[in-house]
């Protein structure tokens, strides 16, 4: 081979770093394409199959909790209707609308981003800050009530503090034996009255003679399925009941897991939408990168779904009384 071909080959024929160079600047020209993926397209495609499948994760997550609740109100129902009646109905449907209009304004910030319009962006963004902001500061005034009433188990619980709303149809028409009186507004939680099932023998403790056996009675389960032997002694007054005590402590066990990791999904909702408006103020998200809004606005849209479930199923149990002196 002459030299003067071999020196043209070595002229024309790139080294491997300057192809690797090249592929790298061939990509950083394309802006917010990133270097392990060969265009935008299949960049968008995996990015949207990572955030579904988190979703899907969090379906899951939350799905546990919601099967927790199913299982013990099909238990326990009286127990969730009372409970039900302690949380105030005006604050969950405020909520449930301050939540909704910020869904409406994450729409908004994602099509300002596809638009490619940087102020509109920023101020939706801002907007859905707000909104969130102040649903948790509703969550924080209606926790710090049910602190004050005694109605936050391993915390503080004295649910004879609380004053439940006002009594259901079937109690004022005088169903007993359920385990539950829901009593008038300012007045203290305490069981019903309690049919005649005949004595039995009390399984806590032998009976030494202080109690005599006929104060000893049956109270019959607050629902079918698990029925449970506690004694009521004579006439104290602090003799609640044990069983319908614990069911309606479960309950608000269900309802502070829900809404806790629900509240906590909002907190790290607002850390992203604050920081992403930080980067769209400086043109992040307008120059054709528009797709991490879109997945941050499916993280909020999926937030404000579980709590379109919440709400019903905690706050509206025993039916929607606004003005019946229910709730706090």
């Amino acid at each position: 081979m002459p030299a003067s071909e071999h020196r043209r080959r070595e002229t024309v024929t790139p080294s491997p770093h300057a192809t690797v160079e090249a592929h790298d600047d061939a990509h950083h020209d394309h802006g917010p394409l990133h270097h392990h993926f060969d265009d935008m397209e299949q960049q968008r495609e995996c990015h949207s199959l990572g955030m579904w499948a988190f979703l899907v994760t969090e379906v899951m997550m939350f799905g546990g909790l919601f099967f927790a609740y199913s299982l013990y109100r099909w238990l326990f129902p009286e127990a969730f209707h009372a409970g039900s009646e302690h949380l105030d109905i005006w604050k969950g449907t405020i909520n449930t609308f301050v939540l909704l209009i910020s869904s409406l304004t994450m729409a908004l910030a994602v099509h300002a981003a596809q638009t490619r319009r940087r102020k509109p962006l920023v101020w939706w963004l801002l907007t859905t800050w707000v909104l969130g902001a102040a649903f948790l500061g509703v969550k924080a005034v209606e926790w710090t009530h049910d602190y004050h009433i005694g109605l936050i188990p391993g915390v503080r619980w004295e649910p004879e503090l609380a004053t439940p709303g006002a009594v259901s149809q079937g109690q004022a028409a005088g169903q007993e034996g359920h385990g539950f009186e829901r009593p008038a507004q300012g007045e203290a939680l305490r069981p019903g009255p309690v049919p005649e099932t005949g004595p039995l023998i009390d399984n806590r403790a032998p009976n030494t003679g202080d109690i005599p056996p006929e104060a000893v009675e049956r109270i019959p389960p607050v629902s079918p399925g698990f029925p449970q032997d506690r004694a009521i002694t004579g006439d104290s007054p602090n003799a609640y009941d044990t069983t319908a005590m614990n069911q309606l402590k479960m309950y608000f066990v269900i309802y502070f897991s829900m809404t806790g990791l629900h509240a906590i999904h909002m907190i790290v909702g607002l850390l992203l939408v604050a920081y992403f408006a930080l980067l769209g103020a400086q043109g992040k998200f307008t120059n054709g990168n528009d797709q991490p809004v879109e997945i941050l606005g499916l993280y909020w849209h999926l937030v404000d779904i579980v709590w379109i479930f919440l709400f019903p199923l905690l706050y509206l149990i025993a039916g929607f009384h606004p003005f019946s002196g229910g709730g706090h």
